[in-house]
Formats: structure tokens, sequence, C-alpha cells
């Protein structure tokens, strides 16, 4: 064999410890990129579901008062609805949020906020009402704290 088949053969046994690392260092950027992608789309998940919550309660809030007859949501401060194994529903009958199984239910089962479990509801007069939670990004141009209404957001 002459110089060049030698150089030839050896160039052929594999990476080279630096080639080795250069993929490592590739492998570990990509995989670094797709993880914070996909914590940002399970936030924004999470807080579009937090949206579609609240629109549930504005709906069986406005069903519960319907059905009352002095037209008057559920009187309570600080209840915390929706837990987190979602055996919470919203009654006609009075005082509204019950623990299943409930009798005539407006919302049979309250969905719980996807992190903490639940969301705070205060009525103190039964003529108006708010519900809170906590966005962990901006949708619609809303962030932070959150809170729903008679009124809307």
């Amino acid at each position: 064999m002459d110089d060049t088949s030698q150089a030839i053969q050896k160039k052929k046994r594999g990476l080279t410890l630096v080639e080795l690392l250069i993929v490592i260092g590739i492998i570990g950027m990509i995989t670094t990129s797709t993880v914070v992608a996909i914590r940002g789309v399970r936030e924004r998940a999470r807080d579009a579901r937090r949206l579609h919550d609240f629109r549930q309660f504005r709906t069986a809030l406005e069903l519960y008062a319907a059905r009352q007859p002095t037209l008057q949501y559920p009187i309570g401060t600080n209840i915390a609805i929706g837990v987190a194994d979602q055996t919470d529903c919203l009654s006609s009958v009075a005082p509204g949020f019950a623990a299943w199984p409930c009798t005539d239910p407006v919302l049979p089962i309250i969905p719980g906020d996807p992190t903490s479990g639940t969301y705070q509801y205060s009525s103190i007069d039964g003529f108006s009402y708010i519900i809170t939670a906590t966005l962990e990004g901006t949708v619609d141009g809303m962030s932070g704290v959150i809170s729903v209404t008679e009124h809307g957001f």
C-alpha cells in the first residue's frame, strides 16, 4: 500500500472527538430551542382554556339568575370554584355552587383552572359578580390577574 491509501484508511475509521462534540452541541441547541417553544405553546393553551372557562361561567351564571325569582347570582365572597378534580357544579337551586351530584344543574361540572385548580368567585349583593384568575402570558391584550363580571372581561 502506498501512503495515500493508508491515509484514506485512517480517515475512514470514524468520527474524531472534535466532530463528535460538535454534533452533540448542535443536538443540544436544537433540543433547547424546542423545549422553550413548547413551554410557550403550553402557556398559551392554558390561558386560552381560562378564557373559555370564563365564557362558560358567564353563560351559566346568566342562566342561573334567569331561573331565580329575584334574578340574582349566587351570593358569597372568595368562593373557590372549580376544584382540581372537577366535582363542583352550579345548581339552579340556591345556594348555587354545590358538590356533585347537584340538583337541576346549570353547569354540571365547573371546570378548574389548569394550573391552580380553582377560580375565585365573589358576589356580595347577588346583582353583580366577579370571577378572577391569573394568566401566564398575554392573550388579546390581557395579562396578569384578569376578571370577568356580568358585563364581560
